[in-house]
């Protein structure tokens, strides 16, 4: 452009057709023609700001193109300048259009991205969920076992939780059995199974101090006399099996009235008590 304004005539008109064309031509911010004494004779401005992008983003960008300047010369002589500056309005709309395309294809990637890890969190927390069951269901005591997952580490802790259910179930069925013999024991005679002499005690004082217990009833009681004598004679396994059949004809008796008891007070007395109003017509 300055060498193409240093070989013309210097007419005003004319070098105010020439950067119009120029700046109608490009994208520039300014073209400006100064004389010799930094006058203007020619300028022209771009006034229409992009309205496509704010503000914030050009401040933030602030992005500005050098000016280039030339000399112009009329012969031999130095007869002014001229002032070209690049507009950066198309770069910043070209900036701004490919942040918002990053921008959305970040919030795209950050959905997918979250999508998959609620996907992953659901598939790692399900085995969770179920040894957190397991292990309730344990201090429940009920004894279950999970289904071995597909993620390794979780298959062993599935492992180890179904090894423990076992374990425990088969501990706790152990001690409750024994329990079980315990209470037996320290309520039952181990020959007869009938009430020993301090549970069916118990149980006679229970029926004597309730209140909504029957006010009449009957206690028969039975000794097997010269026991000693017995033994020696037909040996203990034989009386043995004679003291078992009384005590099957005294549970027999209590099946017959509801809420007896039967008992063996020691060796050779057998006691069993009747909550009853109505007359007893005992056949055993």
């Amino acid at each position: 452009l300055a060498l193409s304004l240093s070989q013309m005539e210097k007419d005003a008109i004319d070098i105010e057709l020439i950067i119009t064309a120029q700046f109608d031509a490009g994208h520039y911010e300014y073209i400006m023609f100064n004389d010799q004494h930094k006058k203007p004779i020619a300028v022209r401005r771009f006034e229409n700001a992009s309205q496509s992008v704010p503000g914030w983003f050009v401040k933030w960008v602030n992005l500005d193109a050098a000016p280039g300047i030339a000399l112009i010369q009329d012969g031999w002589q130095q007869y002014g300048n001229i002032i070209v500056k690049s507009h950066s309005s198309f770069a910043i709309e070209s900036l701004w259009k490919q942040a918002k395309h990053l921008l959305e294809w970040f919030v795209l990637s950050c959905l997918i991205a979250s999508l998959l890890g609620i996907f992953v969190f659901r598939r790692i927390s399900t085995p969770l969920d179920r040894l957190i069951d397991q292990a309730e269901a344990i201090s429940s005591r009920r004894f279950v076992s999970s289904p071995e997952p597909g993620i390794s580490e979780f298959r062993r802790l599935t492992k180890a939780m179904n090894l423990l259910s076992a374990n425990v179930k088969s501990m706790l069925e152990k001690e409750t059995s024994q329990l079980d013999l315990l209470r037996r024991d320290s309520l039952l005679d181990p020959l007869t199974e009938l009430n020993n002499r301090q549970h069916f005690l118990s149980l006679l004082d229970n029926m004597l101090t309730r209140e909504d217990s029957d006010t009449r009833g009957a206690i028969i009681l039975c000794r097997i006399l010269r026991l000693n004598e017995l033994n020696g004679i037909y040996g203990h396994s034989k009386v043995d099996e004679i003291l078992k059949e009384i005590a099957q004809a005294f549970l027999y008796i209590c099946q017959q009235y509801p809420n007896s008891h039967a008992g063996r007070l020691n060796g050779s007395d057998f006691v069993i008590v009747i909550p009853t109003a109505e007359s007893l017509d005992i056949i055993a």
